[in-house]
């Protein structure tokens, strides 16, 4: 059965302010994993017993691409100190995504990192978000790293509501991708009108039945729930998402 967890972003303001509070809250509303790391000046030792206290597991966080290019080893290391099974990279900037050449030596460094995150226990992944699917020399880039790296080595979390956001159907690209490729996915939900934004799972545009019926087909092991900017409090928002996840996927 699928995990729901929360990736912390979606909280990201009020970590700031009081970041065990925050963590506490978290747990309160009911989440029992996230996705993320450390606060400022916490260690990772710190951070596991922190959550493990709270029942709150810690399999996944994020890296930028500065990181994998200038300190691999320590951020794989710091990764594994973590509790983290996943690690994704989070965003890519885009003088590196101008064309099908610049996806196709990304593809060759997400091999690379791949292999050596396997190594250390970790799966690696490839967060999107919509600029994958824009129209690139015939293709986009999302298919680029599709065709070009190997899904033993490259997994995609798959954000469903930046696929939504591009105009793509999630549900079925999850099931093209398949349980090799597609392990973990962000749960995130979006209004279309008046303006794109986004919006509370289960109360948006987001095929939330369609995203929950291929999770379980595939056996996804977490669906990690984030919303990018909240009209209430966060910490609100992220109450009314798991609420209304929890009822499309069953748990």
């Amino acid at each position: 059965m699928t995990t729901l967890g929360l990736q912390l972003y979606t909280v990201r303001d009020d970590l700031g302010k009081d970041w065990g509070g925050t963590i506490k809250a978290v747990a309160k509303a009911g989440y029992t994993a996230i996705e993320g790391g450390p606060g400022k000046g916490m260690s990772p030792a710190e951070y596991l017993k922190f959550c493990g206290g709270l029942g709150l597991a810690t399999p996944a966080g994020g890296c930028g691409l500065e990181q994998m290019e200038k300190d691999l080893a320590g951020t794989l290391d710091r990764a594994a100190q973590t509790g983290a099974k996943y690690l994704m990279l989070g965003w890519l900037p885009p003088d590196r995504r101008k064309n099908a050449a610049d996806w196709k030596a990304l593809a060759t460094a997400l091999n690379g990192w791949g292999k050596a995150a396997r190594d250390k226990g970790i799966t690696f992944q490839y967060h999107n978000h919509d600029f994958e699917f824009t129209p690139v020399d015939g293709t986009n880039g999302l298919e680029i790293i599709l065709a070009n790296t190997d899904p033993a080595l490259v997994r995609i979390e798959l954000d469903v509501g930046w696929v939504t956001w591009a105009g793509a159907d999630p549900a079925p690209l999850m099931r093209r991708m398949g349980k090799e490729r597609l392990r973990v996915i962000h749960l995130k939900d979006l209004v279309l009108a008046p303006t794109k934004t986004w919006a509370e799972v289960g109360t948006g545009v987001l095929d939330l039945a369609g995203v929950a019926a291929a999770c379980r087909d595939l056996n996804i092991e977490y669906a990690f729930i984030e919303q990018d900017t909240c009209a209430r409090p966060p910490l609100e928002s992220i109450a009314i998402s798991l609420t209304n996840a929890r009822r499309a996927f069953g748990g």
